[in-house]
């Protein structure tokens, strides 16, 4: 018996925490967006820090922001959301963010709103993630007054996931 119970204190005490800092930057290309059916394209930057747990999922924040072109007119977006991703052993990851703050601002026109984001990423390259994104944002506010707009984008990019 006292066998027994030393032997599951060793294997109790060999498994160790392995959770940390998790930081992925990102840069991705609008292939398809939609703001209001206005169809939209740009470049988008940002970036995903949070705390990664020992079973190959992370929590965190994501921050995000570009500018799109919409028939010649310049939306400039920023995102800041909560996501959640899980690392498959099969090269591939999921992610989902939901937008608390989202804005887009077309001159002095500023749309606020929130909205949800849900991504696969490919991780066969060293250090590198080649990812697919479709975004939808749901415009509530427009310089303080009540709207209802909605914006939809495709993104292609890649990131850099590094568990710290």
């Amino acid at each position: 018996m006292k066998r027994l119970l030393i032997a599951m204190m060793i294997m109790v005490a060999g498994f160790q925490a392995n959770a940390g800092i998790y930081v992925e930057p990102y840069l991705g290309y609008n292939l398809a967006g939609d703001f209001n059916n206005v169809d939209t394209n740009g470049v988008n930057i940002g970036g995903r820090l949070g705390y990664s747990l020992p079973m190959l999922v992370s929590l965190g924040l994501d921050y995000n922001m570009g500018t799109y072109d919409a028939d010649g007119t310049d939306i400039d977006v920023s995102n800041l959301g909560l996501y959640a991703a899980v690392d498959f052993p099969i090269l591939v990851r999921a992610y989902a963010s939901y937008y608390l703050n989202a804005k887009a601002e077309i001159g002095a026109s500023e749309y606020e709103g929130s909205g949800v984001a849900l991504g696969v990423g490919f991780t066969g390259l060293p250090f590198v993630s080649v990812n697919v994104e479709y975004r939808t944002i749901n415009y509530d506010e427009l310089n303080g007054a009540t709207v209802d707009v909605d914006a939809s984008e495709v993104l292609l990019g890649v990131s850099l996931p590094l568990d710290l």
